[in-house]
């Protein structure tokens, strides 16, 4: 682990990057405030855990070597954001500030929707099965190696995220309108439409 600084790096690069995570965080915050968006950037930490588990148990080389397996899972994941992109046309949620009785069904069902889009989010799975090998020590343990990677790039995707949605809650008092919600709504949900078509073009 001698490169550990030179993959702080480029996993802060990788997770700096827009993508789905980043307009999920952004919509969240916009809509529901930070707790919100803690639900959703929570279930992208853990989603990036069980990849890295996947990534360290062997599997890595099965999906690297089968291109049935990399197709499932890019088809999957395209489905998947047209899907979120479709739903945020389809509810157009205001701006305004959550009610205090918010359900816990909806952190509930931010959080599942951060998990399934981390796991489905060909950004982070690529990253973590084609890049974590380059930073590990063959002649060391490789379970505690993986380990720390995934647990690193899991705190930065915590910290990363957790700063766009501060900026995101920053500007929601110049953006309360009922107009800028649903143009906000529409914007997020075209995103992750194109997100997801582009995906299957690649």
């Amino acid at each position: 682990m001698e490169q550990f600084a030179s993959f702080l790096l480029v996993a802060s690069l990788a997770v700096l990057s827009p993508g789905p995570g980043v307009a999920m965080t952004l919509g969240n915050a916009m809509h529901h405030g930070l707790r919100g968006a803690a639900s959703g950037i929570l279930g992208l930490a853990i989603g990036a855990m069980l990849i890295g588990v996947i990534a360290s148990s062997g599997l890595s080389a099965a999906l690297k070597t089968s291109d049935a397996a990399m197709a499932a899972l890019k088809f999957m994941g395209a489905a998947y954001l047209v899907y979120l992109g479709m739903h945020r046309w389809w509810t157009l949620a205001r701006l305004s500030s959550p009610r205090s009785g918010t359900s816990r069904q909806s952190h509930g069902r931010r959080f599942m929707e951060g998990v399934l889009l981390q796991l489905t989010n060909p950004k982070a799975v690529l990253f973590m099965l084609a890049m974590f090998p380059q930073f590990i020590t063959p002649q060391k343990p490789v379970f505690p190696q993986f380990l720390l990677l995934t647990l690193t790039y899991s705190l930065l995707d915590i910290l990363i995220h957790a700063a766009y949605a501060a900026a995101a809650h920053r500007a929601r008092p110049w953006l309360r309108s009922e107009h800028s919600a649903r143009l906000i709504s529409q914007i997020s949900g075209t995103l992750f439409v194109l997100f997801g078509l582009l995906l299957v073009m690649l």
